[in-house]
């Protein structure tokens, strides 16, 4: 519910004070009580609240019976002694792995292709008959995934770890709440991959990215994906581990040789970025980690809060004014509820952040600097913004209509609301859902001609639904393309299926460059309306030939990160989409 009302912080942070020990007091705030029923806040109490019966509904969407009758807050004050012990952790982290006073190095600290080599080898080892019979088949000392957060003080952030003795800190905390003594809970494998989802989706970066980084590579050990387990979650749970094997393709990459990168298209793994082991070539040719006095690339700096103090703000926000309207009680001119905070290797370019709405293909370039290239008067200008990731999981462009009844437009207008006021310009991902499940079969008998008629209705629909949000919410948003899928081999027998996707998609960029192209009329531009919504239109750059497709190509084997989604190795191509979108270079 919290990655619902646009809170994805708040749901990681719940999942780490449980683990950590942590229960949950679930009686509703007064001001909330009041909020949703009325009368006196001393004469109401949680069972009555609870038994209250309702006959409207402004809920979420999401079909409980008790949606909308009582605003979903965040439980646990910051007065709680097993929730600062967390956030004490946290602050931790933020300290560990400073480049100056931290005690983690650069040179201490493997890349991504080297924990991809220790997969390997431990999936190699583990995967031997022999090894397998035994009890004791650990992999070899050598072999095992480097902890980059060891001790008592990061005991309970690790928890991909199993059950253990955790002392919470005391000694300046109140040990109001819970007992300063705790031990952690084990979480379940399910409890694991949606705990590292929030981590990594949460806009606020930070101390949240890194660890998001570091369990990647650990739930990776424990859990391969060819392993029983594996293949158990991936049945089980399709929608959540595919989340998983997204994340880990983005945040490890794949293993490409150094002297290949400069010749292929690259994909920069998130992990070698947020520990400093990226070597791309940014301005005056020098890479990230080495530039230094570099000015602000907007008036405003975002970056200004630390990352616990802006935790803080939103879980007192969310605590006292409940998840849907916690946003509302900011002046954001004054103080943003979002402010990404960033590790310094991360943010050494001082870059703005641009948010990436919209469904799971927000992932594929979440976390990479963006160079936007602007010509003035013969004059160019260079300047980076870092892609922020704020994904409303499932949604898709028909969603996006104001008469929409479901959970993800809620969830899409609650990330757009809790935006700053100063970020003027976001790019939005929709329609590769309604594409692979949404359009097609006997729904569409008695609607519209033929399934191609459904594709156009739905883009028009789509962009001219896009274009009152960004007027309600006054933003320039840049819509992304659906990327064309990936080869996949006709022996699993869903061939079929595959390439009716292919001909929709075509047609689906097809349309939507034709709507998009379509100018301003005259009366539009009397009204002083500004045109507010550009496609990024890169996808024909994405294509690799194949006789095979029915659309003769697929998606080129450089840009796949899971058969389903690209990766960031296509950022060049959106790079230059940018520029020849059309949009106001003002607001972005």
């Amino acid at each position: 519910m919290a990655e619902f009302a646009g809170f994805p912080e708040i749901g990681a942070l719940s999942l780490l004070y449980y683990r950590s020990g942590g229960s949950l007091d679930c009686s509703v705030p007064p001001r909330l009580a009041l909020k949703a029923l009325g009368g006196n806040a001393a004469e109401l109490d949680s069972t009555r609240i609870l038994s209250q019966e309702l006959t409207t509904s402004s809920g979420c969407g999401c079909g409980q019976e008790l949606c909308g009758s009582i605003l979903c807050h965040f439980p646990i004050d910051l007065n709680n002694a097993t929730l600062k012990g967390v956030v004490s952790a946290m602050d931790a982290v933020e300290g560990h792995f400073d480049s100056t006073s931290g005690r983690m190095r650069s040179s201490d600290i493997p890349t991504a292709a080297s924990i991809l080599e220790l997969l390997s080898k431990q999936a190699k080892l583990t995967g031997r008959k022999k090894s397998a019979d035994r009890p004791d088949s650990c992999p070899p000392s050598q072999h095992n995934i480097p902890n980059l957060l060891p001790g008592d003080v990061f005991a309970k952030l690790r928890f991909w770890e199993g059950s253990a003795g955790a002392q919470c800190p005391s000694g300046r905390f109140s040990t109001h709440g819970d007992e300063a003594r705790c031990r952690t809970r084990p979480l379940s494998p399910l409890l694991q991959i949606l705990l590292l989802k929030h981590l990594y989706v949460a806009p606020i970066g930070g101390a949240f990215l890194h660890l998001s980084c570091e369990a990647v590579a650990h739930i990776s050990a424990a859990m391969p994906l060819s392993s029983k387990l594996g293949r158990s979650m991936a049945k089980d749970f399709k929608s959540h581990w595919a989340y998983f094997v997204l994340i880990r393709a983005v945040v490890l990459g794949e293993r490409v040789k150094v002297h290949r990168r400069g010749a292929v298209p690259y994909h920069v793994p998130v992990w070698d970025i947020v520990h400093g082991l990226d070597n791309r070539k940014f301005a005056h040719g020098k890479s990230p980690c080495h530039i230094s006095g570099v000015p602000s690339v907007n008036d405003v700096n975002f970056l200004t809060d630390s990352f616990v103090d802006q935790l803080c703000i939103v879980v007192k926000a969310c605590s006292s004014y409940g998840l849907a309207d916690a946003s509302n009680q900011f002046e954001c001119s004054q103080l943003p509820v979002v402010i990404p905070s960033l590790p310094k290797k991360l943010s050494i370019l001082e870059p703005a952040p641009l948010f990436v709405l919209g469904d799971s293909h927000v992932l594929s370039i979440a976390w990479q600097t963006i160079r936007i290239r602007q010509v003035d008067s013969a004059l160019e200008k260079i300047s980076y913004r870092l892609a922020v990731p704020f994904p409303s999981t499932g949604i898709k462009a028909w969603h996006t209509r104001r008469c929409t009844r479901f959970f993800t437009y809620y969830n899409l207008r609650s990330c757009l609301g809790r935006l700053p006021v100063k970020s003027k310009t976001v790019v939005l991902s929709a329609g590769e859902i309604d594409v692979r499940e949404g359009i097609g079969g006997k729904l569409l008998e008695g609607y519209y001609g033929n399934c191609d008629d459904a594709v156009r209705n739905t883009v028009r629909m789509y962009v001219k639904a896009v274009a009152f949000l960004a007027e309600e919410f006054d933003k320039q948003i840049l819509l992304l393309p659906v990327a064309p899928h990936a080869y996949r081999s006709e022996k699993n027998g869903k061939s079929t299926g595959r390439a009716l996707r292919r001909v929709r998609t075509e047609l689906w960029n097809d349309v939507l460059r034709e709507v998009c192209r379509v100018p301003m009329c005259d009366e539009e531009k009397k009204s002083g309306n500004l045109q507010r919504v550009f496609l990024l239109d890169y996808e024909k750059e994405l294509r690799a030939k194949d006789d095979s497709s029915p659309v003769g190509y697929v998606l080129n084997k450089f840009y796949n990160a899971d058969f389903t989604h690209t990766n960031s190795a296509m950022l060049s191509r959106l790079e230059d989409s940018v520029h020849r979108s059309g949009c106001d270079f003002r607001l972005l």
